[in-house]
């Protein structure tokens, strides 16, 4: 329009009158209307440049950094530009924003990692995609908030579903892609968790055996996914995959009920809480759909109702044989009070066994375990205030409490052996009643005569030393004496052997023979006399030569006594090989031929 030959024709027009000059004059000021707006609508859009190449080569977690200012410069131009600030045109450069967005993410995502390949890598891919578009929409609501907060008659008022039609359709589509790469991981097994878990017990190899069926019946699904046209997957405007889509949900709804079905196929040999939660453990590793871990979680309450009985059942026990004085079985070396309080212990201890299998399940909520490990505490409270209160403080700190004033060692001094009287029908007849008096202690069995309740003390406070965890303090005079409770141990059992042998001869007596052996058996009490008066338990060094002496002496007469019993029962045998005649009152005693 500038052009001179262009001003030359003008002129002409002009001074001939031409009807064709009004018309072209219209035109020229039309072009030049329009290149004033383009020159305008070219100086705004400039300032989209930046942020639009930056989007151009973002992955789709870099995008939302993106759009703030992005869209602050589109604001601007509504705002500020004469011509290309009209709904029509800002609506078309928003949407054209959510083609480039849907494009980024699409390039992005790698449909044969989805099928094929590194299903976790694209998952990622798929959750980074759908949380860029999800965060577009709303810095789009925050800025239209903002506008319409601001006032004015201009506000974004543009059709919504002309801008986020196909960002929607891309978030679902996204969606459906994550379904298929959950099912990968969950009946495929793809990814880094790949490995079945170790399933014991008989039922063990029958469930792995259906969940590779279910991985076969899964692989049949997705085939037909992936004789699909691979390149319409992530077009939002495709209408087919929404039938091949369908086909595949379906199919992934009777895997999620053959994977339910296998979890309680699992836990109806569950019947401990080891069990319940090496079970859970393993389920829980191989969960990864929503609607399996949430089954899983519900599992979880069955293996706390476990842990429950347990706690109930050693609550029972303690109320049983504490409470209502019932039988409690412990071994003989621990002491009556303390036995009792090990055994309460081992209460404590099984159930803390089962609160650690508990303490396992980090997956599961703490709402769910919270009844259960505060019904623990409280059981673990009335066990441990037991043992400290009622069997440490109150009954045996009370009883040995004379212990305090007197020296424990006194207790050693003395004799090692007593005499025990002859109980009612034992010993001589009553023919010899009369000849036995005389020899009535001799006759009596022997017994060491340890202090009971000295040896009660030690096996007490032996026992009470397995305890010293729950705060146990064993009194002075008690770790006195403890050192020498091996050494004492040995000697008790010095003198049982004597002890054991002398009754064996008594034993063996009947009535005449106590009194043939009469002088033997003095001789063997002479051996006796020291330990029944003068040899004490404090002794030093003589105890075994003293036990070595008496033994022997026990040994000889023993052996006597046998001797002289098998020489009259072989004389009785002998006896009655003989003939015996009675003629006329003589016996004739002839020799059988």
């Amino acid at each position: 329009l500038e052009r001179p030959k262009l001003k030359k024709i003008l002129n002409i027009l002009k001074l001939s009158d031409s009807s064709y000059l009004k018309a072209f004059d219209d035109l020229a000021s039309s072009i030049n209307a329009g290149s004033i707006e383009a020159d305008d609508n070219l100086k705004f859009l400039k300032s989209l440049q930046e942020p639009c190449k930056k989007l151009e080569e973002a992955e789709p977690k870099e995008i939302p950094s993106i759009l703030p200012g992005l869209l602050f410069r589109v604001r601007m131009i509504w705002e500020r530009s004469k011509y290309y600030n009209t709904p029509e045109r800002i609506s078309s450069l928003l949407r054209k924003i959510s083609n480039e967005i849907i494009k980024r993410c699409k390039n992005q995502i790698s449909i044969k990692d989805m099928l094929d390949g590194d299903v976790e890598k694209c998952m990622k891919d798929l959750q980074d995609s759908k949380e860029c578009c999800e965060e577009w929409e709303k810095i789009y609501e925050k800025t239209r908030l903002l506008i319409a907060k601001k006032g004015g008659k201009r506000r974004w008022d543009f059709n919504y579903g002309s801008i986020f039609a196909q960002v929607d359709a891309f978030i679902q589509r996204c969606n459906d892609l994550l379904e298929i790469c959950d099912g990968q991981l969950q009946f495929a097994r793809k990814g880094s968790d790949s490995q079945l878990p170790q399933f014991g017990g008989s039922k063990g190899p029958e469930i792995v055996n259906i969940l590779e069926e279910i991985k076969l019946s899964f692989r049949k699904h997705l085939d037909k996914i992936r004789g699909s046209d691979q390149d319409k997957i992530l077009d939002v405007k495709s209408t087919k995959w929404h039938d091949d889509y369908s086909a595949f949900k379906n199919g992934m709804k009777d895997l999620d009920v053959m994977y339910l079905n296998i979890i309680n196929f699992a836990f109806d040999s569950v019947e401990t809480v080891q069990q319940g939660v090496e079970m859970l453990e393993a389920f829980d590793f191989l969960a990864k759909r929503a609607s399996i871990k949430n089954y899983v979680s519900k599992k979880a309450h069955f293996v706390i109702e476990l842990f429950n009985k347990e706690l109930d059942k050693a609550k029972n026990e303690y109320d049983q044989s504490i409470m209502k004085k019932g039988v409690i079985i412990f071994p003989i070396t621990h002491g009556k009070y303390s036995g009792i309080a090990i055994w309460i212990r081992s209460l404590m201890i099984r159930i803390e066994n089962f609160k650690k299998n508990i303490d396992l399940l980090t997956f599961v909520d703490d709402g769910i375990k919270r009844p259960a490990l505060e019904k623990y505490d409280s059981l673990q409270q009335r066990f441990r205030h037991h043992i400290m209160e009622e069997k440490y403080k109150s009954s045996w700190r009370t009883e040995v409490k004379e212990y305090e004033d007197i020296e424990v060692r006194s207790k050693l001094d003395r004799a090692i052996l007593c005499r025990v009287k002859l109980e009612e029908g034992h010993g001589p007849s009553s023919a010899l009643k009369t000849t036995q008096q005389s020899k009535k202690a001799r006759l009596s069995h022997l017994e060491s005569f340890f202090d009971r309740s000295l040896l009660k003390l030690i096996t007490e406070v032996s026992s009470w030393r397995k305890l010293l965890h729950f705060g146990i303090m064993i009194p002075n005079f008690a770790d006195e004496i403890l050192p020498q409770k091996e050494h004492l141990r040995i000697l008790r059992e010095y003198v049982m052997l004597v002890v054991r042998d002398y009754n064996k001869i008594i034993d063996s007596m009947d009535d005449s023979d106590s009194l043939l052996f009469d002088q033997h058996l003095q001789n063997t009490d002479k051996e006796l006399s020291a330990g029944l008066a003068r040899l004490k338990w404090s002794t030093k060094y003589v105890l075994e030569d003293f036990v070595r002496q008496c033994r022997a002496s026990c040994a000889d007469l023993y052996r006597m006594l046998q001797m002289y019993k098998n020489c009259l029962l072989y004389t009785s045998d002998a006896a009655d090989d003989l003939l015996c005649v009675d003629l006329g009152g003589r016996r004739i005693i002839k020799k059988k031929k």
